[in-house]
């Protein structure tokens, strides 16, 4: 019940979220019949066919009836006036991306009020349209293929964008939902069934493909039965005609799906893994390197084959792979392993600092204390000092005053033109430009005019003085065109303003 009431909150955020990411109106709304699923025509002709028996009346029809038989009225069950009338799925999507897109109006203009009263409405809606719709998510899927094949132009993107978003919310609800009751009843035919369905739309286009890797992975959807499929998306991703990484992302979930659900044992996925290493296949071989340097036993088998392969960018993607699904000190390991064959690896490392901050801080100083591997030491500066949060100012600080490496230095400076006072990051510029292995360097001093660019919309003074020292030393041409740009954005006219205090 917990993880229900999870989803219905995440559905509300959801669509609240899409709404912000639009912004137009859209003001017609949406009226029901008043009579849904019941024809007038067939209510007069049925009264015309068959008078009330207790009236003595007959008509030609009643007349040519034999004998032995007799006429009975056929009931009409209308509804009451108050009763809510029945959904029309087409219509009723047509309507919460009208409410979705009135709630994102409602919230530029600061009626966070009437916002939220909106996406409550919406969440209602949507509430009615899951209950009465035992196949929304076939529905929402059949809406999105037919959204394939057409074109938004720039008036109805943002309509567009937000029914991918609507068709996206009912759709994870409609698999959560059964999903939730095949594991109750132990079958679970109809969550197979809609995952089929979406698994096979997915070569269809690249809405289809994004929805479907949006709605699977790293969710509990895809199972062993789903198999097929899934090596089917494979072999067309070798083909060049489907995204690579979103087959593999379909296949890593299968297998952590599989272990899971005790489909396959470790053992198991173990023995496939080194099978895989020996694929063709890149997506094989990246499911197979990431179960095995999971596994603490077999980590280093799988770091020296990898290191053996020599291949720059099959390592560059279990970087990132790594540093989104090991544990920290697990993924820093392996990174550093790595090294050799990686170039720049921001991303790993800021998804790591985001994550434990604290851990790279201890990582930098034992690799400090222990004067290696310099370059992960500037990569560790920056994966925990370009995200905002008091380690990574404090260890850019000991980096700029301890580090004998000028690469480390040069990055806690960035750290120091984004998150320190702009009179901070002039010191800190300063006391780089102060060392000669620095200021006598091209390639160091074009990193401190890029630098810059993160102090202007400071003191145009700091621009100033930092400025004309920079344009007395030996730039590079490329920077000193640079720093001229930068110079005429900032200063009245480009010229130099006379620094303050001489």
């Amino acid at each position: 019940m917990q993880q229900r009431e999870t989803s219905w909150s995440y559905r509300s955020t959801f669509l609240f979220l899409v709404c912000l990411a639009t912004g137009l109106v859209v003001s017609s709304i949406l009226t029901w019949p008043k009579l849904a699923g019941v024809p007038e025509t067939s209510v007069a002709t049925t009264k015309a066919i068959d008078p009330d028996p207790l009236s003595g009346a007959t008509s030609e029809v009643q007349s040519r009836l034999p004998l032995n038989r007799v006429a009975v009225a056929v009931p009409v069950t209308v509804p009451p006036a108050s009763k809510t009338p029945p959904l029309v799925f087409v219509m009723c999507i047509a309507k919460l991306c009208r409410m979705s897109l009135r709630t994102a109006e409602l919230a530029q203009e600061d009626e966070m009020e009437a916002a939220q009263q909106t996406d409550e409405k919406t969440r209602i809606l949507l509430d009615r349209l899951l209950q009465q719709f035992p196949d929304a998510g076939e529905r929402s899927l059949s809406m999105l293929i037919e959204m394939t094949g057409s074109s938004a132009d720039q008036q109805t993107q943002p309509y567009e964008n937000t029914k991918l978003g609507v068709l996206q919310v009912i759709l994870e609800n409609d698999l959560s939902r059964r999903n939730e009751v095949g594991d109750q009843v132990k079958d679970r035919t109809r969550i197979d069934t809609l995952v089929q369905s979406l698994l096979d739309s997915m070569p269809i286009g690249p809405l289809t493909a994004k929805m479907g890797n949006r709605c699977l992975n790293d969710r509990p959807f895809l199972r062993i039965a789903h198999e097929p499929q899934v090596q089917n998306l494979l072999k067309l991703a070798s083909n060049d005609e489907f995204p690579r990484n979103i087959a593999t992302n379909m296949l890593m979930t299968l297998l952590d799906n599989a272990k899971n659900a005790g489909e396959r044992t470790p053992a198991e996925l173990t023995q496939l893994a080194m099978l895989r290493l020996d694929s063709s296949d890149p997506s094989q071989i990246v499911a197979a390197c990431r179960q095995l340097l999971r596994d603490d036993k077999y980590r280093s088998l799988a770091l020296s084959w990898l290191r053996d392969r020599q291949d720059l960018q099959l390592a560059s993607e279990i970087a990132e792979l790594v540093a989104s699904q090991l544990p920290v000190r697990d993924a820093l390991e392996v990174l550093r392993e790595l090294s050799p064959l990686l170039q720049r690896t921001r991303g790993a490392y800021m998804g790591l600092g985001a994550r434990a901050p604290e851990v790279l801080a201890e990582a930098y100083n034992q690799h400090l204390a222990a004067n290696n591997h310099p370059t992960i030491r500037r990569e560790l500066i920056m994966g925990v000092g370009m995200i905002p949060n008091p380690a990574g100012l404090k260890l850019a600080k000991l980096a700029l005053a301890n580090d004998p490496s000028p690469g480390v230095r040069i990055q806690a400076m960035y750290v120091f033109t984004v998150h320190a006072t702009p009179e901070a990051a002039e010191q800190a510029i300063n006391q780089l430009l102060d060392d000669p292995a620095i200021a006598n360097n091209q390639e160091h001093l074009g990193a401190i005019v890029l630098a810059l660019t993160n102090l202007e919309h400071a003191d145009p003074n700091i621009i100033a003085r930092l400025g004309a020292r920079l344009q007395s030393m030996s730039l590079a041409g490329y920077s000193r065109v640079s720093l001229a740009e930068i110079l005429s954005r900032v200063l009245p006219g480009g010229e130099l303003l006379q620094p303050k205090g001489g």
